[in-house]
């Protein structure tokens, strides 16, 4: 069967995405726009993670969990994970290659961390949207590790890019990769190309989804797990409301306090890992019907396109 896939969304964290990309409203929206699974991936951080997980099971949206990290060489690449507690131990690990870079609102962008009713939990200090220190190469040996899917990111685009900076795949541990527009293969390396939305508006949200052929019995298995972990986070709103009274603490804080979260531990992790590893297969087994634009971004000489 097909199901509807968008593995490259931003929340109100990440510092070009807008501040009404609550995720909330994030997992609202894919639910109307009939999303299947659906990824949270900020900029090099995975704190919205916690909200994203409880948004979406109480919209009915399967969630995945993930960043997109920016390398050395400023190349964008996605690292995607079945369970919160998993991207924030890899978010945790990945911040200390991130350059401490003072954040400035003003002229970078808001970065604020949020719960699943939209109270402000924190800010992350450091600029998101700075270049790792680690190459791509070091980024993708380092997600792999953890055991995320890894793709690099719309490896057509004229910026931010396989193309734009390296201009062609090194071979590596990707599963796929993503591109706007059907891609040359120097930038595929035989790969499964996907599309992905990179939303950053609401409007954005399953603007360009992939169809992925997965088996039924995983995706089942996970949406009633899912549910009842939803049906579990109903009796702790009151805990969710003084946590947003208190004094907002550090990015690095806020981590070690989502790991100590007893909710998070519960989350289904079985079910999502079944999942997580079906969706792998399909990648790696190229059954995917990517929604590219129309037109490729890479012209055969190499050049820009449309």
């Amino acid at each position: 069967m097909y199901y509807i896939v968008d593995l490259h969304n931003h929340s109100c964290l990440s510092p070009c995405g807008d501040l009404s990309m609550s995720p909330s409203v994030m997992a609202a929206k894919a639910a109307a726009r009939g999303i299947d699974i659906f990824a949270l991936t900020d900029h090099n951080s995975a704190l919205d993670c916690p909200a994203f997980a409880a948004t979406c099971a109480r919209a009915g949206v399967l969630p995945l969990f993930g960043l997109e990290l920016n390398s050395a060489e400023e190349v964008h690449l996605l690292a995607l994970f079945p369970t919160p507690v998993r991207a924030l131990e890899f978010g945790a690990s990945i911040r200390a290659f991130l350059p401490e870079y003072p954040w400035n609102p003003e002229s970078l962008g808001d970065q604020p961390v949020v719960d699943d009713e939209e109270g402000l939990l924190g800010f992350e200090e450091r600029w998101l949207g700075a270049a790792q220190t680690l190459s791509f190469d070091e980024l993708g040996a380092r997600s792999a590790a953890a055991g995320a899917i890894v793709i690099p990111a719309h490896v057509d685009r004229p910026m931010y890019s396989v193309h734009s900076q390296l201009a062609f795949l090194p071979s590596g541990p990707w599963d796929a990769v993503e591109s706007m527009g059907p891609p040359p293969p120097e930038l595929t390396g035989g790969l499964a190309a996907i599309s992905g939305s990179d939303a950053h508006y609401p409007e954005h949200i399953g603007r360009h989804p992939t169809r992925v052929d997965l088996a039924k019995e995983p995706v089942e298995a996970m949406r009633k797990a899912l549910s009842r972990f939803g049906e579990s986070l109903e009796g702790q709103r009151d805990t969710a409301a003084q946590v947003r009274d208190d004094e907002v603490v550090s990015a690095e804080a806020m981590y070690v306090n989502f790991l100590s979260d007893a909710n998070l531990r519960r989350y289904p992790e079985a079910e999502a890992l079944a999942l997580f590893e079906e969706l792998r297969s399909a990648l790696r087994a190229k059954r995917v019907k990517p929604g590219f634009l129309p037109y490729p971004l890479i012209r055969p000489n190499g050049g820009p396109g449309k």
